[in-house]
């Protein structure tokens, strides 16, 4: 799945960059980044981050992103995204399909409409995950030049929480006994040593 997030910085004091930072959608000054993500919700992309005011579409081309997914997977992106198929044909990209003069012949516009919505309901999760944190989810008040690598360490702050989660998930499902409920031990040390070691409570 394909999309893209914008979030909110404080104004700049430059009035280019004003202009440049100002989005239509947010009506204030944000950065953008254009993701990839997987059917299991982990981010497999990311563009590098731009100003509010351009658009996805061009900033998934001029990134390079839409050639690091593999040319055996489908991307699913938004009506956003519509003709990104055309700049490498070789990918298979869907998206909703506009309002045209001349549409495509489809047998249900509509449901097909509904299956890429819900296809594409999993990039929202991962999305909430790293608005959790108050850096990504606020108005970023550190130097622009700082947001791509902050966003990246999130990122992967997130990704190695849903492979944990995984990984205990399939070890309870495949252990014969329940889960045992861990009582917590008094000394606070103890808990977060044991919490480190990978001792979690349930």
């Amino acid at each position: 799945m394909i999309d893209g997030t914008e979030q909110r910085i404080q104004r700049p004091q430059d009035p280019e960059a004003q202009r440049q930072h100002s989005s239509g959608r947010r009506k204030t000054h944000t950065r953008k980044i254009v993701l990839a993500v997987d059917h299991q919700g982990h981010i497999r992309g990311a563009s590098f981050s731009a100003p509010g005011s351009q658009h996805d579409l061009r900033l998934a081309v001029e990134s390079g992103m839409i050639r690091q997914i593999p040319e055996s997977m489908m991307g699913i992106g938004e009506a956003g995204f519509d003709g990104l198929q055309n700049d490498d044909p070789d990918r298979s990209i869907r998206t909703p399909h506009k309002a045209r003069r001349n549409p495509p012949g489809l047998p249900d516009p509509k449901r097909a409409h509904q299956e890429l919505a819900s296809m594409r309901r999993g990039v929202e999760h991962p999305i909430g995950g790293w608005k959790r944190f108050r850096i990504l989810s606020s108005v970023f008040r550190h130097m622009r030049a700082l947001y791509d690598t902050v966003f990246l360490a999130v990122v992967g702050i997130v990704n190695f929480r849903m492979d944990r989660r995984g990984r205990k998930a399939e070890s309870v499902a495949g252990s014969a006994l329940p889960p045992q409920r861990v009582e917590r031990p008094p000394n606070r040390k103890n808990y977060c040593a044991k919490s480190l070691m990978g001792y979690f409570w349930i």
